[in-house]
């Protein structure tokens, strides 16, 4: 999770084959589902 948008980071996760990302402000909601996800 970050608190930036910036492009940069993007791209650095996408090169570390980072699947998903979440980009604050996170609705609790989403959070939630995504940390199931990854626990399933």
């Amino acid at each position: 999770m970050t608190s930036s948008s910036r492009e940069d980071e993007l791209m650095t996760a996408k090169s570390l084959q980072v699947l998903h990302y979440l980009i604050k402000p996170v609705q609790p909601i989403n959070l939630l589902e995504k940390i199931n996800n990854v626990f399933s």
